[in-house]
């Protein structure tokens, strides 16, 4: 294999998605779909792998290849349907009859909506999704949808003229508002569970139909409880989200995501038109000293400076005072209105999200061509004044609110490669209160004295953070007398915005760094960063009834859930007498009274002892 493509495809990622193959102008020649893309563009070079005829001329003049992350093999299958029918590379097999997928749509319009299937679906108002890339899958949802929720299916014209119910209201399957009297209000809540379930927000509707359910049985109205739950039945077997194509009203979108390394940045601009992703452009500049804010604003000057396909709505994941006067100058280009705009939740958000995933692969597929580890880490280690090249580098980081949850990270790059197999994590023990010193006290300690302890130390440790953070980290490793391992701190210049600092022990000043070798650097930090909040999110998304129990002394998993079970709130459970407490199955005399002591400043009277 050409060591170049070797790089090339080393640089892609083993994930789910698109590969584009390119001639030398620019042209799509092949697009292809893969669970693996790397091990699948892999293949077209191996003597064992692809051997169809035509891989050998695509070979010959392939000159570039792209991709495009998705985040499922069905999105990546309907995604290179669409590029194939918008680029029609030479390489790939194209049909004369080119047909679109299915869509499903909730006919509004109508007094008694019904829900349908399409094809190529024309702008409207009334709710569309899909498409689906699966025919069969999509009848079957709907066969699902209307043996839970009963809505007619004949069409307007012969729902005007039938004058008795037809079979299917005989069989249960429908209202049959045709001819009976069929309470509107009830029939339209059925229309919103279905376009909720159709538009990913079936989670919230299966919550509402369990509550139902629950209070029917309550009420032994169990012909109803059944009902609720064939409903949430259908709802678990029909939620399907396709964040990558919407056949909405039709609204042209351009997508941004962005991903930043260090003062280098990638933008990802996805292309959505007639709810499809037509394509993914990538665009990789440097931004010296500057923020999110001003970044994003001359992306769009010079993006759209020179693009005449603007369209009506362009969706950012910063917000900006000068979008105003830029809407304005888009609009009078354009010679319509433009609108751009920052989802906060929903669908909108979601697209964001996904263009962000590939504007960060498309920055690491980029420094993965450009860098050169051999030549990168020789020149940190004179930049550091290291003996030799830091082999392994390990970068840590602190994450807490006041002090609160407080946890820390360690990432570990291998011959300056992230290795993930390495990374730790910890919870802060030693203080609740928000002192970054002693958190990372804590965790270099825990650090280094495991690895004197496994003979597992690193070459060079960056602490994210200033001249108190290294000495604390200084002093520790005296403190333990360690083997002697580098030490350099990461820091924000607080005079020249954006720009970072490298400072190590004995030195007053910075060092000054090599822009590849500083890269490295922030690679480092913004990966223990990114763990570290990666940590502390998910344990934030914890605090809720179970670690709020779990956190009072002796109770575990165990006893949580059988007070949950017992009293079925956390609410009822502050309310709870001693006595009421004592009634659960597995709980002490002693849990009682911690229980009961933490969430009630006097004791009871007549305690049980």
């Amino acid at each position: 294999m050409n060591p170049d493509w070797e790089k090339v495809i080393e640089a892609i990622p083993a994930k789910t998605g698109v590969y584009v193959m390119k001639d030398a102008s620019g042209k799509a020649i092949y697009i292809g779909k893969a669970v693996n893309l790397r091990a699948r563009v892999r293949s077209y070079f191996r003597e064992t792998g692809d051997n169809r005829p035509s891989i050998q001329f695509l070979r010959n003049r392939l000159a570039d290849i792209e991709f495009i992350l998705t985040d499922s093999e069905k999105e990546a299958l309907i995604l290179e349907n669409n590029l194939i029918k918008q680029l029609r590379p030479k390489y790939n097999i194209r049909f004369r009859d080119d047909k679109d997928y299915l869509c499903a749509r909730l006919t509004t319009g109508e007094k008694f909506p019904r829900l349908i299937t399409l094809r190529r679906p024309k702008p409207g108002s009334e709710p569309t999704f899909g498409p689906y890339s699966s025919a069969m899958e999509l009848h079957e949802t709907i066969r699902l949808l209307r043996k839970a929720f009963p809505l007619r299916t004949c069409s307007p014209t012969v729902f005007r003229n039938r004058a008795r119910p037809c079979l299917n209201y005989q069989m249960g399957k429908c209202l049959g508002p045709c001819s009976n009297p069929v309470d509107e209000k009830e029939y339209n809540a059925m229309i919103e569970a279905i376009r909720m379930i159709l538009s990913g927000k079936g989670a919230a509707l299966i919550a509402e139909l369990q509550d139902k359910m629950r209070r029917a049985s309550e009420e032994l109205s169990f012909e109803n409880a059944a009902m609720y739950r064939d409903q949430i039945q259908a709802v678990e077997a029909t939620i399907e989200r396709q964040k990558m194509f919407r056949a909405g009203k039709g609204v042209g979108q351009d997508i941004i995501g962005t991903a930043r390394k260090g003062d280098r940045v990638t933008a990802s601009r996805m292309k959505v038109r007639e709810g499809k992703v037509v394509c993914v452009d990538n665009f990789h500049f440097n931004a010296h000293g500057r923020d999110d804010e001003d970044i994003m604003d001359e992306f769009l000057r010079r993006l759209y400076g020179n693009d005449e396909d603007i369209p009506p709505e362009i969706l950012v994941p910063v917000e900006s005072e000068s979008f105003a006067i830029i809407t304005e100058w888009l609009s009078d280009r354009a010679g319509t209105r433009i609108n751009i705009r920052t989802p906060k939740r929903g669908e909108g958000l979601a697209m964001i999200e996904l263009a962000g995933k590939n504007a960060e692969e498309a920055a690491e597929s980029r420094i993965k061509r450009e860098f050169d580890p051999d030549a990168v880490l020789n020149q940190l280690a004179q930049a550091l004044g290291l003996r030799s090249s830091p082999h392994r580098i390990e970068g840590m980081d602190i994450s807490n609110i006041s002090g609160k949850l407080a946890v820390g990270s360690l990432v570990v790059f291998t011959d300056a490669v992230p290795d993930k197999s390495r990374y730790r994590r910890y919870r802060i023990r030693n203080t609740d209160e928000p002192n970054d010193y002693e958190m990372m006290r804590e965790i270099i300690s825990r650090r280094i004295k495991r690895g004197v302890e496994e003979k597992d130390l690193p070459d060079l440790i960056l602490i994210d953070g200033g001249k108190g953070q290294l000495n604390i980290a200084s002093k520790v490793l005296r403190e333990l007398a360690a083997p002697k391992i580098s030490l350099a701190a990461i820091a924000k210049d607080r005079r020249r915005r954006g720009m970072d600092r490298i400072f190590v022990p004995g030195r007053k000043n910075h060092v000054p760094m090599p822009q590849q070798a500083l890269h490295l650097l922030q690679r480092v930090r913004d990966e223990a960063h990114r763990f570290a909040v990666h940590y502390h999110r998910n344990l934030r998304s914890g605090e809720g009834v179970g670690s709020e129990l779990t956190r009072i002394p002796g109770i575990g998993p165990k006893k949580r859930n059988a007070l949950l079970k017992h009293f079925g709130s956390l609410k009822r459970i502050k309310e709870a007498s001693l006595e009421d407490l004592s009634k659960v199955k597995g709980i002490t005399s002693m849990d009682v009274e911690k229980i009961y002591g933490s969430y009630h400043t006097k004791p009871e009277p007549g305690s049980i002892s």
